[in-house]
């Protein structure tokens, strides 16, 4: 009698320990289930997909020395589906917003979607504040952001010293989000560029190159010793008494094959801060790439873009002698500039 009593309370307890498991395995199921079904929001909108996840911010990678180098801001720029000619690597600096905000007004995205372009401002963390250049709060450039779509923007601080850190991050930018792209127009925020006779140029003269860059050609230019100037390069940074030819970072163009080149073969060089030497001098001459000056088509005044901004000397008919000059920071000849640049191609 005990031996079945003792029997049938085991069955029991082995029954409420199935039942136990059943409801556990059950709950396990359900929350999988639920957690692959999309939420939707009370306006009908999905849920975002989680940062981690997204094409657009891929876990933290290397750049150069950098190995935990993550996008702060990647938005998508370059639909997949999109024809483009050339993509705008604007170096900036997050204070800027100015210089910025008189580009996209004055040639807007709208109409460089209609020639095939697209254009993106690259830039670092600016938490500090640093000679001549003041702070900016993230909260700042996450606003400018979501009202342009334009900042890509990585997570090293922004300084001089990190040039090539911006200047690489763009580089592998457009390899790998606007692949399509067959030019790489690089740019700095103060340099006002025609963008429409550059377009001209890789659309017909240049549109076949493979294996080169177009730019303002330095020429056994050495490097600055002096302790005075925040330039100097000490024998430790590089010991040669010449830089090999370079092209000026004011403005370059390259076809995307010699970009996919650099960009393969960047990590396995030293760093160098002097950005436009590492990248169109040390590495391109080493992969053999050619540089070709294009002197005539920039000045190194200011005062040469503010007559091609002025009417009275460059009458609508007339494309300005330069496609590209610098003015200073003044975000107001850059306006003026691009708008001219701007009128030439419509009256044209």
């Amino acid at each position: 009698m005990r031996t079945t009593r003792a029997y049938i309370c085991t069955m029991h307890r082995i029954r409420k320990l199935l039942l136990i498991l059943l409801a556990i395995t059950f709950l396990t199921i359900l929350s999988h289930i639920w957690y692959r079904i999309p939420t939707l929001q009370p306006s009908g909108l999905r849920e975002p997909t989680p940062i981690s996840l997204h094409p657009h911010y891929p876990p933290p990678t290397r750049l150069l020395n950098i190995t935990n180098f993550e996008f702060i801001a990647n938005p998508s720029v370059c639909d997949p589906k999109d024809k483009i000619l050339g993509v705008i690597l604007v170096h900036s600096h997050p204070s800027n917003i100015d210089l910025r905000q008189a580009a996209r007004d004055h040639i807007s995205k709208r109409l460089l979607n209609e020639i095939g372009i697209r254009r993106v401002f690259l830039i670092g963390e600016a938490i500090r504040a640093q000679p001549k250049y003041p702070a900016v709060k993230q909260e700042i450039i996450s606003k400018e952001n979501g009202e342009h779509q334009d900042l890509i923007q990585g997570n090293f601080v922004e300084h001089y010293r990190n040039l090539t850190y911006k200047h690489i991050m763009g580089l592998t930018w457009t390899v790998h989000y606007c692949p399509q792209a067959e030019f790489i127009i690089k740019v700095d925020d103060d340099i006002a560029v025609d963008i429409f006779q550059i377009r001209q140029l890789i659309k017909y003269k240049y549109r076949n190159i493979r294996n080169q860059m177009l730019g303002l050609i330095q020429v056994e230019q050495s490097p600055l010793r002096s302790n005075a100037s925040k330039w100097m390069v000490t024998e430790e940074e590089f010991s040669g008494k010449t830089y090999p030819s370079f092209l000026s970072g004011w403005c370059y163009i390259a076809p995307k094959e010699t970009i996919q080149r650099i960009v393969s073969v960047a990590h396995k060089f030293p760093y160098f801060w002097i950005d436009d030497v590492l990248v169109t001098g040390i590495i391109a001459e080493e992969l053999g790439i050619e540089r070709e000056g294009l002197n005539n088509k920039y000045t190194i005044h200011s005062a040469h873009m503010r007559c091609c901004a002025d009417e009275h000397y460059y009458p609508l008919r007339y494309y300005c002698d330069y496609f590209a000059g610098p003015t200073g920071g003044d975000h107001m000849l850059l306006a003026s500039a691009l708008d001219q640049f701007h009128n030439c191609y419509r009256k044209g």
